[in-house]
């Protein structure tokens, strides 16, 4: 069949579900969180055909909505960091054997063997981790008889999913307007599969090779049992209703052999930390951060990954998981991630002493201090273990940085780096000294400590490329907004010219010296 003519038969396939949707006014409304109502109603939904042949491109639903503004220059951009941080967390062998589709006609780029778009890799990234939850925690790789998707967006993962794992039945649940275009997406990429639509009445059957687009009413009136139940960067934009009502469906359909799939953050919706997530539904197999984080260095939130399985009757959850957990969020929100995935591990094996829980819990105080000094004060007093010593120094550098006390920050960095900080939060300690570096009259350090951290995460290099000529002290310091919640470091604007009275020796001397000029050359003036 013509390709464009299969195109056109597929919109006019899905297109009369939605229709109705429109006609009885029933989109979701009362499942939709703010979040979402305000989002829907700035984007352009339900697009025609000849707009949904490029849904992808300039003015359309791209990405579901978050970049409004697409244009090539900033998809180029996008692909470059997307592309070194999937390389640095997938096969180079899987990324090319999991090519996006070019339906929706987004910006597309070649290397390496790989032609996409930067969100093409970012979801075969999360495909990829999917994929190695069910071999590491299944013993063997189970038949994925169903696959339920939660928030599936336009249908990136599901795509390659689909492809590699060969479902009996692969079901989405999302929003009128996202089934949508998953539905167009799907459908297009995957003409074999059989095409169910659920809203109101429960489907007489679901055939092998189906996909099943369920409104949020929909999947409630579908009795499957699910092989793989997947979330990503879906239940973080709910109300906290919504999420307790998917999590107890997601409880009463797991299959007994089945994995369920999170990575989210909290903060945007409902959620406002961890612990609102009921994972204590589950068996938790797996609580912590990626390896890698997200592809733009100034983004302010990174997300956590959890793979949980059904709850046995032996299963224990640790007593203080909620306050841990919630600590480890700020951790991973001001870049810390490789020094942590260990604890992580321990914690779900609940293996935390008392004297490590206590330090914990003072340093969960010290992250929701109300002013940076008070913050310091209680760090000065912490002892702890090797295994947390560059975190604290990492912090403690963070907060000698906002109260201007540039040398100690500078000596607390270098600890940091020095006792073992890695991954993201030791990319953010050489930035923190390039602007120390350049703020001192020390260019040619500066930039040599933005080059240090671009080689440790090339994702990066776009916003770091320029150093400290862009990479300023308001920017960088906002990155940690939510990492420190009651600072209010979204109000600071920019450092005074004279930082603190710990400026370096030299810094003193300079000022010094102009007093000096000054009080001998205004006299002679003044005559």
């Amino acid at each position: 069949m013509n390709e464009n003519l299969l195109l056109y038969q597929k919109y006019q396939e899905i297109k009369p579900f939605f229709e109705r949707l429109i006609e009885e006014n029933d989109l979701a409304e009362d499942f939709s969180s703010d979040f979402w109502k305000k989002l829907l109603n700035s984007r352009h939904n339900f697009p025609s055909y000849n707009e949904i042949l490029a849904f992808r491109r300039e003015g359309m639903a791209s990405y579901i909505g978050f970049k409004p503004n697409v244009n090539e220059i900033n998809e180029h951009v996008s692909f470059i960091s997307n592309y070194h941080r999937a390389t640095a967390i997938a096969p180079l062998s899987y990324l090319q054997s999991n090519q996006e589709s070019s339906i929706g006609l987004p910006y597309q780029y070649y290397r390496e063997g790989i032609l996409s778009s930067g969100a093409g890799l970012y979801n075969a990234t999360i495909a990829y981790r999917i994929e190695q939850a069910l071999l590491e925690y299944q013993q063997a790789r189970p038949a994925c008889h169903t696959i339920l998707e939660i928030g599936a967006g336009y249908g990136g993962v599901a795509e390659i999913l689909i492809q590699n794992l060969q479902p009996d039945a692969y079901i989405i649940c999302d929003l009128p307007q996202n089934l949508f275009l998953g539905a167009f997406y799907l459908s297009v990429n995957h003409p074999d599969f059989s095409l169910i639509f659920v809203n109101n009445e429960p489907p007489q059957e679901i055939p092998r090779r189906s996909l099943v687009f369920a409104t949020p009413k929909g999947l409630e009136v579908i009795d499957r049992r699910f092989s793989l139940v997947i979330n990503t960067i879906s239940f973080q934009e709910m109300t906290l209703s919504e999420v307790n009502r998917y999590f107890k469906y997601i409880q009463n359909h797991l299959a007994d052999n089945g994995l369920f799939y999170f990575f989210n953050h909290h903060g945007a919706a409902g959620p406002q930390k961890p612990g609102d997530y009921p994972i204590e539904m589950f068996d938790v197999k797996k609580w912590g951060p990626l390896p890698v984080p997200f592809p733009e260095f100034f983004h302010r939130k990174q997300h956590y990954e959890i793979v949980m399985t059904p709850k046995h009757d032996d299963a224990k959850f640790y007593p203080a998981f909620d306050p841990i957990t919630q600590l480890l969020s700020m951790l991973i929100f001001m870049g810390v991630d490789k020094n942590i995935l260990s604890f992580c591990d321990r914690l779900i094996r609940s293996d935390i002493c008392d004297r490590e829980l206590n330090f914990l819990m003072k340093l969960f105080e010290t992250l929701n201090a109300t002013t940076p000094q008070s913050a310091l004060d209680m760090i000065a007093k912490l002892t702890t273990e090797s295994e947390w010593q560059p975190i604290v120094y990492y912090i403690s550098g963070i907060l000698n940085m906002l109260v201007k006390n540039d040398l100690q920050a500078k000596i607390d960095f270098e600890n940091a780096l020095q006792s073992g900080l890695e991954g993201y939060a030791k990319v953010k300690a050489l930035v923190g000294l390039g602007i120390l570096a350049d703020e001192q009259n020390g260019q040619e350090r500066a930039e040599l400590f933005f080059k240090q951290a671009i080689e440790i995460l090339p994702q990066f290099a776009p916003d770091l490329e320029k150093g400290a000529k862009t990479v300023k002290f308001d920017r960088f310091i906002k990155t940690f907004h939510f990492a420190f919640p009651n600072l209010g470091i979204d109000t600071i604007i920019s450092r005074p010219e004279y930082p603190s009275d710990t400026l370096s020796f030299i810094g003193k001397l300079k000022r010094k010296v102009k007093f000096g000029l000054r009080k001998i050359l205004l006299p002679l003036l003044s005559e």
